[in-house]
């Protein structure tokens, strides 16, 4: 990529001034795009903008504002740390999840599944079972039009695949799973005993998106 090649940056931002996942679209000179994931990069570096010139010049800005300016005395980099076919260490086990929706199902209220099944508050049931120490990848399929915030407690995991789109190194406890989306994220299980895997939308958990976890 040279100097003149205009990049633009869409951001997700999380907490710490940090972001999750950075989609940096490289508009070629040919008029043609091509999408790369960027590895987490300090929240000031990321905005809207064309590359910055060789000179260290104040990048111009190309469609919306730069989310934050530099820090005193840095600049825009004239390329992003980006991750081109980025591919996670292979998993010991990949569990299959899928998350739907029972549509006013509990006296007018929907209820929600993982694998056709509700969480029971009364039975309290692990639906999971791990072998300490092992790497296991969640393969995670919405299949409803519902954004879920993903939350595993005790442990963080990487995120490998989103949409399609393999990544590796965003490591994080939380991860946004869009409607009909599909999303891979791989942890390793070193939290012995039980742990909470839900969403974080307190009434999808109260009717059902819920699962435990039993490391043993």
């Amino acid at each position: 990529m040279n100097d003149s090649t205009p990049t633009l940056a869409r951001a997700l931002l999380l907490k710490n001034g940090r972001l999750a996942l950075a989609v940096i679209t490289v508009l070629l000179l040919s008029g043609s795009a091509k999408e790369l994931y960027a590895q987490e990069i300090p929240a000031h570096r990321v905005a809207r903008l064309m590359t910055a010139p060789a000179n260290g010049a104040k990048p111009r800005v190309r469609r919306g504002e730069i989310l934050d300016v530099p820090a005193e005395g840095e600049s825009f980099p004239s390329s992003f740390p980006a991750k081109e076919d980025a591919n996670a260490a292979a998993p010991n086990e990949v569990i299959e999840m899928i998350f739907a929706k029972r549509n006013a199902a509990d006296h007018g209220f929907n209820v929600w599944t993982i694998n056709d099944v509700p969480f029971s508050m009364e039975k309290m049931q692990p639906m999971f079972h791990l072998r300490q120490g092992g790497r296991y990848r969640l393969r995670m399929r919405n299949a409803t039009d519902d954004i879920h915030p993903i939350h595993l407690h005790r442990h963080s995991f990487e995120l490998t695949k989103i949409a399609g789109r393999p990544t590796a190194g965003i490591i994080k406890d939380v991860a946004m799973l869009g409607g009909y989306q599909e999303m891979e994220v791989d942890f390793t299980a070193d939290q012995p005993g039980l742990s909470l895997f839900h969403c974080h939308m307190q009434l999808h958990m109260d009717y059902g998106f819920m699962a435990l976890f039993d490391c043993v």
